[in-house]
C-alpha cells in the first residue's frame, strides 16, 4: 500500500535510506500498482480482505487516492483499525523504530490518533470507519486476527497468528539497541540481524511511568478528541510494570548474562562480562554478524 499510494515514497522511513532516483521510484509505484490490478482482476466477485498496516501511516490526499482507486472495483469499502493504548503504542514504536535505525530514549512519540481517525473518515465517510482498542486480553485466545475475521463476518483461521508485528524480547532489544549505538543509520543486513534476535526469548519491553511521561508527546486535548469519536478508553495502568521497567539508557545497555551467552553461541564468539563499559563496540561487532548467520 506504501509503495503504490505515497506521494513521497522516497522520503518514507522504508525508502529514504536507499536515496532512489524518481524514475525507479515510480517504477516501484507501477509495480505495485499492477501487483494490485492482477489481484483484484483474480477475484471472482464477493467480498476482500486487504490487511494494509501502512494505511496509517498516508496522509490525506493519500488516504483518498486509496479510496478512489478501490472503489473503481467495489461497491462498498469498510476500514477496521486498531489502536493501543498510549504506553503500550509507545513501547511498540520505539522497538519498531529500533529495527531501521537508532532511536534514542530522547526521543518523544506525538501520536496523533485523533487526526488520523479524522483523516479516514474523510477519506472513506464515518460510517465505514469501525475504530477497535488493540488489547489482547480483550480478544479471543488473545489473537487480534480473530478478533478480526469475527468482526468482518469470516470463519476465523484454525491456527493462532504469529506474533504482531514480530515482537521481540527486553533481552533481544538489548542487543539491538547496542548495535544501533554503533551502526545508527540502516544497514544491508538488518532484516536479518532482526530475524535472528526474535529467537531470543525473555520478557517484553516496559518503560517506568516515568520514562513514558518524558516520551509521550500527546496532548491530553488530543486524547480527549479521540476518545470522544471512537468510544472507548485509550488510558491503562502506566505504573502496572514499575517494579520491572527501564528508566533509562543505563537499564537498556545493563544486557543480561543469558542474552551474552545467547550471542556468543550464535555468533561463535567470546562472551563479554556484563556492564563492561568498553564492549558496546564489541557487542554492536556480535550482533552485526548475526546477519552472516542468517545468510549462511
Amino acid at each position: 500500500m506504501l509503495q503504490a499510494f505515497a506521494h513521497d515514497l522516497g522520503n518514507s522511513p522504508v525508502y529514504r535510506h536507499r536515496d532512489l532516483a524518481a524514475a525507479e521510484l515510480e517504477r516501484l509505484k507501477r509495480q505495485a500498482r499492477a501487483g494490485l490490478a492482477d489481484r483484484l482482476s483474480s477475484l471472482d466477485g464477493g467480498n476482500a480482505i486487504l490487511s494494509a498496516e501502512s494505511l496509517s501511516t498516508l496522509m490525506a490526499a493519500e488516504l483518498q487516492d486509496v479510496h478512489d482507486y478501490f472503489r473503481e472495483h467495489f461497491d462498498e469499502i469498510e476500514v477496521l483499525i486498531y489502536f493501543r493504548p498510549l504506553k503500550s503504542r509507545i513501547e511498540s514504536a520505539f522497538q519498531e523504530r529500533l529495527k531501521r535505525r537508532m532511536s534514542s530514549l530522547e526521543d518523544r512519540f506525538s501520536l496523533g490518533y485523533a487526526g488520523r481517525v479524522e483523516m479516514l473518515d474523510n477519506a472513506f465517510g464515518q460510517d465505514n470507519i469501525r475504530v477497535f482498542r488493540y488489547a489482547r486480553d480483550e480478544f479471543p485466545g488473545g489473537d487480534v486476527v480473530r478478533h478480526f475475521m469475527q468482526a468482518v463476518g469470516e470463519q476465523p483461521p484454525l491456527e493462532a497468528a504469529v506474533q504482531d508485528n514480530n515482537s521481540l524480547s527486553l533481552p533481544a532489544i538489548q542487543l539491538l539497541y547496542a548495535y544501533r549505538r554503533e551502526y545508527p543509520k540502516p544497514q544491508p543486513g538488518d532484516k536479518d540481524i532482526v530475524a535472528q534476535l526474535a529467537h531470543l526469548a525473555g520478557p517484553p519491553l516496559r518503560f517506568h511511568s516515568d520514562l513514558y511521561s518524558e516520551l509521550c508527546g500527546t496532548p491530553k486535548w488530543g486524547v480527549r478528541r479521540f476518545e470522544k469519536r471512537v468510544g472507548f478508553s485509550i488510558s491503562e495502568d502506566i505504573e502496572a510494570h514499575d517494579a520491572f521497567a527501564v528508566r533509562n539508557e543505563s537499564d537498556l545497555l545493563a544486557i543480561p548474562d543469558t542474552a551474552m551467552e545467547w550471542l556468543r553461541e550464535r555468533t561463535e564468539h567470546s562472551a563479554l562480562p556484563r556492564g563492561d563499559a568498553g564492549s558496546n563496540k564489541s557487542v554492536a561487532e556480535q550482533v552485526r554478524s548475526l546477519a552472516q548467520r542468517s545468510s549462511a
